[in-house]
């Protein structure tokens, strides 16, 4: 999947349960890696060509979210 997504505002992530992809807003969120798994965050939907759906949100606890990495 090609990613059309600001690397710099938004961070990619993996729901571990339904193995959906999502994105939240750096700014708008705590730090991922220095947040406890109680933390919730407001994510967004990654559609089939790679864009991100700004119109549905979903509030995910970090438990149940993993990060995305990539090579560059």
């Amino acid at each position: 999947m090609i990613l059309e997504l600001d690397f710099e505002q938004y961070v990619p992530m993996q729901h571990q349960l339904t193995e959906a992809y999502f994105a939240f807003r750096a700014s708008g969120n705590k730090d991922f890696d220095a947040a406890d798994d109680s933390e919730t965050y407001q994510c967004y939907p990654l559609q089939k060509n790679g864009s991100l759906n700004v119109f549905t949100r979903y509030i995910i606890p970090k438990k149940e979210l993993q990060p995305i990495l990539f090579l560059l």
